[in-house]
């Protein structure tokens, strides 16, 4: 049976798509109120990378996600969608992200700030695209090609699905492949260009295997 939202879980959706919207404006405000160029360029960079990572790990301490399926509308449904949309503006705009890229580990330090759990020299390419920035399990020396894409949630039905997407250590991931939501992929492995790996699949020396 499809479950639709009650009035509180509509208003609170709603508000949700207005962070990426109040987050430019936080930006701005503190490029025009704060004194000095040090505070100005401090307190906006703070505000544009370190703040929507602070709230999102308040946000799942007070509610950890502990299911990986749930309802559609649900509570937990609820909180993932606020977090996503304080990830919205890096989506909308992936060059906020290449900037970090271009300095070596900070991107990957960054990735941590918002929970993921991610290896030593792991080498990002231009176009990775990451959509949930709190659930990926990356081991060491992994690299990731030009266009990947990791996506770890999903839409089926009625049903919301979000899940780890767990690379393990010296994996390299294919050009312009995509990666759903509970993928693993074993130490050691690679994957062809274009790659598409459904949820909750396992691989292993570029074949699937049971789990």
């Amino acid at each position: 049976m499809s479950r639709k939202p009650n009035t509180l879980q509509t208003l609170v959706m709603i508000l949700c798509n207005y962070f990426p919207l109040a987050h430019v404006v936080g930006c701005a405000c503190c490029l025009v109120f704060a004194p000095g160029l040090a505070w100005k360029l401090g307190s906006f960079l703070a505000c544009l990378y370190l703040l929507p990572p602070f709230l999102t790990r308040i946000v799942f301490l007070v509610h950890p996600i502990r299911r990986t399926r749930m309802p559609m509308y649900s509570a937990d449904h609820c909180v993932w969608w606020f977090t996503f949309c304080t990830q919205a503006l890096f989506l909308r705009f992936p060059f906020l992200e290449e900037a970090l890229r271009t300095v070596p580990a900070l991107y990957s330090l960054w990735l941590r700030l918002w929970g993921s759990k991610i290896g030593k020299l792991v080498y990002w390419t231009p176009g990775t695209t990451v959509l949930d920035r709190s659930f990926l399990r990356l081991g060491n020396h992994v690299s990731l090609g030009l266009g990947a894409v990791l996506g770890t949630h999903i839409h089926v039905g009625d049903e919301f699905i979000i899940a780890p997407i767990s690379l393990e250590d010296g994996v390299a991931v294919g050009a312009h492949a995509m990666i759903g939501p509970g993928v693993t992929v074993k130490a050691g492995g690679a994957t062809k260009t274009l790659f598409l790996a459904t949820p909750f699949s396992v691989w292993k020396d570029g074949r699937r295997i049971e789990k």
